[in-house]
């Protein structure tokens, strides 16, 4: 089965942590956090995959276009998305602690009702309608504009 890679949705809240910056290869970086907003709705959840989610290309449209590198995710808030069943059932999602963090990509497990409990395999977030997004502080450092 598929990863399931988020939808990003926006970016917004930024703010710079502390003053300093610090020096890589020569360069002067400094690091930063936002909220994003995502939502799953590409393929049905497997737990031997988790889930992804691709921030970096949102917070640099969104912040101010340069690049930035991915450091640190949590998850802050829960979505709400209801399935194609009848009646309609609304179900609330939330993520676990990420497992990766690589090239800016997040790995990290969707959690079911409870918040606590991994989705189950096939938890069908293709066929989802989500009314609210799922939200994650997502920390990343960047190049200081100028430099």
């Amino acid at each position: 089965m598929a990863i399931s890679a988020a939808t990003v949705l926006n970016a917004y809240d930024f703010q710079r942590l502390r003053t300093q910056t610090h020096t890589i290869s020569a360069d002067e970086y400094e690091v930063w956090t936002c909220k994003v907003d995502c939502e799953w709705i590409t393929t049905a959840y497997a737990t031997a995959n988790d889930a992804t989610i691709t921030p970096a290309t949102m917070i640099q449209g969104k912040k101010d276009g340069a690049t930035v590198t991915v450091i640190g995710c949590c998850f802050v808030a829960p979505g709400r998305y209801s399935l194609s069943a009848t009646p309609t059932t609304y179900v609330l999602a939330g993520a676990g602690i990420p497992s990766t963090i690589t090239s800016s990509v997040i790995t990290l497990p969707l959690t079911a009702e409870d918040l606590s409990t991994e989705m189950t395999d096939t938890t069908a977030l293709n066929t989802a309608t989500w009314q609210t997004p799922m939200t994650f502080q997502v920390t990343f450092y960047q190049k200081v504009i100028g430099e």
